[in-house]
Order: structure tokens, then C-alpha cells, then sequence
């Protein structure tokens, strides 16, 4: 059975300590892997709200935390809102994490968002 654990609303305020502790657990779960989501504000009810608390975290940063505590667990984005960032730019952050994974673990989930108050906040 393949389990992937979506660590978006974990990785928001986790700490070093608690993202290795998370870690281990999955893996001592047997859990396949884990996702992160790339929105600027966390969503309710589908709908990403900027509310102040919790502003969502960087999947690529976040995969990479794991990518050095685990050896097995595979790394996915949700979605990296692909209009937020230069692609260069993202080649090259894939490309390093692929590198800090071992060059397997590692699936890239790409979109052109559709937040309108996210592309708001960012002058977009």
C-alpha cells in the first residue's frame, strides 16, 4: 500500500526537533512518503485565507529538511505554483533537492495557481 503524508500544516510551525521526530515516526510507520503544498496562506474550506497565523511553508525547504532525515521516504510537491518563481529558478531548487534525496525520491507537482488573493499579496 503507498501512504504519502501531507506535511503542510505540520511543516508550518514545526521545529527542528519536531520535523525530526515526524520523520522518524513516518518511517517507523512504514509511510511511503510525504507531500508539501505551496500556498502563501493556509486554506479553509478550499479557499486560502490570509488571516495572519500560519502563513504556509516552502515545499521545496521543507522537502529538503526531509530529504536529510530520511534515506527512504519519497518527496512530492502538491502543487509548486509555478508563476511565483523565475523557472531557472526552480530548475534549480529541484534540482538540489533531487541531489540532497539521492536523485530518486523526488516528484515534481506544477501548476499556474489559481488564488487570486495569493497573486494579490504578491504584486502579481
Amino acid at each position: 500500500m503507498t501512504v504519502f503524508v501531507d506535511l503542510t500544516r505540520f511543516a508550518a510551525t514545526a521545529s527542528r526537533v519536531q520535523m525530526r521526530d515526524m520523520v522518524a515516526r513516518l518511517e517507523d510507520a512504514g509511510a511511503t512518503g510525504v507531500t508539501v503544498s505551496d500556498h502563501l496562506f493556509h486554506t479553509r474550506d478550499g479557499v486560502p485565507r490570509r488571516d495572519g497565523v500560519d502563513p504556509g511553508p516552502d515545499p521545496l525547504t521543507t522537502l529538503a529538511a526531509v530529504a536529510v532525515l530520511s534515506d527512504r521516504l519519497e518527496l512530492q510537491t502538491g502543487v509548486v505554483n509555478a508563476a511565483w518563481i523565475h523557472p531557472a529558478l526552480l530548475l534549480r531548487q529541484f534540482t538540489q533537492l533531487a541531489v540532497l534525496a539521492g536523485g530518486v525520491r523526488v516528484t515534481a507537482g506544477l501548476g499556474a495557481g489559481w488564488s487570486t488573493e495569493e497573486f494579490a499579496a504578491l504584486g502579481l
